[in-house]
């Protein structure tokens, strides 16, 4: 991995973020891969739990209950066991002038479109009880 495979990967994932607030859908191929891995269960009963594959990941997306905004931090892309991984922070406003954020855990891999994401795991360290519980009473956490 050179250079320009890292600036290939951390522009990919600074374009996440304006697909999904964009609801770009149709541009999310140029993000991840069709065989896509996304598990944020993590964040509890309200995180979605995971998906499998292009169509589940965006059928997922289309209906989810998404933030004003989607930001990333302190991007650190690595190799190990043969795999580019990346690790990242994540944090989202919540539209009352508080954050909330946590990890993203991605394995990407070079496709003849370039890099994309092929499986990312979705953590989170603080502020999501606040998001949750806004979101069970209005169904809108920016509101």
């Amino acid at each position: 991995m050179d250079a320009d495979d890292r600036l290939d990967i951390l522009n990919v994932m600074s374009l996440y973020g304006h697909v999904i607030d964009a609801r770009a859908w149709d541009r999310v191929h140029e993000v991840v891969t069709d065989d896509a891995e996304f598990d944020s269960s993590a964040l509890g009963p309200g995180g979605g739990g995971s998906r499998a594959g292009l169509e589940n990941v965006v059928a997922f997306w289309r209906t989810a209950p998404h933030p004003p905004a989607h930001h990333f931090a302190n991007a650190y892309i690595y190799e190990e066991d043969g795999e580019v991984r990346s690790l990242s922070k994540w944090f989202i406003a919540d539209g009352h002038g508080g954050i909330f954020g946590g990890d993203y855990q991605d394995v990407w891999r070079k496709t003849d479109a370039g890099w994309r994401i092929r499986k990312r795991v979705i953590t989170g360290r603080h502020g999501l009880d606040t998001f949750f519980e806004r979101l069970a009473a209005s169904e809108d956490p920016g509101s």
